[in-house]
């Protein structure tokens, strides 16, 4: 709980009050959303999940929002050299996310081609043991698995 009396102190003492109820404000905020508290109750409207979790994570502006918060005196707002460089950047992360997609895409392919392959050798292999008459000593023994799971298999 939180008590707020009139009292007359110098400026830094008073930044050290708010910053100590600032800080005991947003402990309790902290608590009062965290997921521990929220354990086993109706979730909370997706609008409201959202504004809650700004207080931790603010989305980033966008950026030309950004490039505005820019100092003035330091550097130009619209700078025609920084958003060029700006501009390379961009394409060429879009270019590297792209190249990225289409390796783990070519990947995931060889993984189930080579997944494939393996139960095709594995299944040749139980064939030509079946004619053999020989099941017993490679392979699915008849005497550990059972029926059930034998036909579930077949």
């Amino acid at each position: 709980r939180v008590v707020v009396r009139p009292l007359l102190v110098s400026t830094t003492q008073r930044a050290r009050i708010l910053k100590a109820a600032r800080l005991a404000l947003a402990k309790r905020l902290h608590e009062e959303f965290s997921m521990w508290w929220r354990k086993d109750r109706i979730a909370l409207p997706e609008y409201t999940q959202r504004r809650v979790s700004w207080w931790e994570h603010k989305p980033p502006l966008p950026f030309e929002l950004q490039i505005q918060s820019r100092s003035k005196d330091v550097v130009k707002i619209f700078d025609e050299k920084f958003l060029y460089k700006r501009q390379l950047i961009k394409a060429r992360n879009q270019k590297r996310n792209e190249l990225r997609a289409e390796f783990v895409a070519k990947k995931k392919e060889e993984v189930k081609e080579r997944e494939r392959a393996k139960i095709e050798r594995r299944d040749k292999a139980l064939a030509v043991i079946g004619r053999q008459r020989c099941s017993g000593l490679i392979g699915r023994s008849p005497g550990l698995v059972s029926s059930g799971l034998e036909a579930a298999r077949a």
